[in-house]
């Protein structure tokens, strides 16, 4: 019998996350792993400012961490398809880590958003919060000059996960039987797992509490924009 879901081993990885990632799309843990020791010391040895806005920041980088481990060891565990379901939400939050420490009533617009949607039983429009982290992360790119088009390989990066979360079936599978499948799922994972980190380092830079070691240990691990 011909194979129907063959998809996977079809798409062309050329995906904008191989501007930040090693070149390599084998399936060594290694790096993921210096990634995620990286952002864990990160979090940990950051000192958040005594505000809502810094209990905000202090719960979602921790969520992006973990968003970050649980794809690793999905992945390690040859479960693609929930490996690849956990990469725009953890996306997401990284998005609305920085959007928060750019303006400090992210956090506000957050609470008012969830406690809307609590009175609407969970009706109404689902994407509010997403498209305000990123009107406020685009306004504070065009007056930084820009960050190395910063959110638009995360709007890219978005589609990809998108559509993975909603259709992608059978990953799993196709990854078992095509090594090129499993290279080029593993080579979008690392991407956005080293966007979540670019935007978490960059999120601490915004606030002026980038002065630690865990810091630019971190910074060594990720190509971030200069700007």
């Amino acid at each position: 019998m011909d194979k129907v879901f063959d998809y996977s081993f079809k798409l062309n990885i050329q995906f904008p996350e191989s501007k930040l990632s090693p070149g390599s799309a084998s399936t060594d843990f290694a790096y993921i792993d210096q990634l995620l020791e990286a952002l864990c010391q990160l979090i940990r040895a950051t000192t958040w400012p005594e505000s809502r806005q810094g209990e905000f920041l202090d719960y979602v980088t921790r969520d992006v961490h973990e968003f970050g481990l649980a794809i690793r060891e999905e992945a390690a565990a040859g479960r693609w398809t929930a490996a690849a379901s956990l990469m725009r939400p953890l996306q997401e939050r990284s998005e609305f880590a920085l959007a928060a420490a750019i303006d400090s009533e992210f956090s506000a617009k957050y609470i008012k958003y969830m406690e809307s949607q609590i009175g609407k039983s969970f009706t109404g429009k689902s994407r509010n919060l997403v498209e305000s982290a990123r009107g406020t992360i685009r306004r504070w790119e065009v007056g930084s000059n820009g960050k190395d088009c910063l959110l638009q390989i995360s709007v890219d990066l978005n589609k990809i996960g998108s559509e993975l979360l909603h259709n992608g079936i059978g990953l799993s599978r196709e990854s078992e039987e095509i090594v090129r499948a499993r290279s080029g799922l593993f080579k979008v994972m690392s991407g956005r797992v080293h966007l979540g980190v670019v935007n978490v380092l960059l999120a601490i830079k915004v606030l002026g509490r980038n002065n630690t070691k865990a810091w630019h240990k971190a910074l060594g691990t990720v190509s971030i924009p200069k700007a």
